[in-house]
This record gives structure tokens, sequence and C-alpha cells, in this order.
């Protein structure tokens, strides 16, 4: 469901808008910079939203890109399954990563007893 919100939002809208006559690298880098901008906002337990500005979200941005290329050069439907894939593949690595630090954890207490 997210990524055929967020490439409808900062994908789908701005290339309607965007001049067809002209590059669309302009909006193109604007829509990116708010999509990765929008991944600093987080939301707590309670609902308060906050926004983390200590660092820029440079993966979001490049991705962002890349999925406006897929989609000025092979559709809407591609992007938003592209952006499903890239999800579920950092999901999975995610996953991955924190169940092998977990157990590296487990071996360094292991090691210190």
């Amino acid at each position: 469901v997210a990524p055929l919100i967020e490439e409808t939002l900062f994908r789908g809208i701005p290339s309607i808008l965007a001049d067809k006559k002209k590059p669309s690298w302009k909006m193109a880098i604007a829509s990116s910079l708010i999509f990765a901008l929008a991944h600093n906002l987080n939301v707590d337990r309670i609902g308060k939203t906050t926004f983390e500005a200590k660092k820029f979200p440079l993966p979001q941005f490049t991705f962002g890109l890349f999925f406006w290329h897929i989609m000025r050069k092979h559709g809407f439907k591609n992007a938003v399954v592209s952006h499903s894939i890239t999800n579920s593949a950092l999901f999975a690595l995610n996953m991955f990563y924190e169940r092998m630090t977990k157990k590296q954890l487990a071996k360094q207490q292991k090691r210190k007893s």
C-alpha cells in the first residue's frame, strides 16, 4: 500500500504537473527531495510527529530519482512494482542484519561470561 501511495504523491501527481515539452528533472529533483525528507518524519507511540533534521536521507533521495526515471521511461505501474520490490528487499536485509547482530551480541556475551 505504501509504495502505491508514495508513487502517487511523489511521482504521479508531480509528473502530471511537469511540462511535457521540457525536461522533467527539475520536478524530479524537487519531488525526490520532498520524498526523502518525508522519510525523516517519525511518529511515536502516542501519535506525536517529529522531524529528524540531523541527517539528510540520501538513499531515499536517490531512490526517489530512480523511481522517477522508472515511471517516466516505463510507466507508473512499473514504478510502483519497483518501489514494492525495493521495500521488500530492504525489509528482508534489515531483518537479516538484526538477526545476525543479535547472534553476534549473544556470542560476545558468552565470551565475557
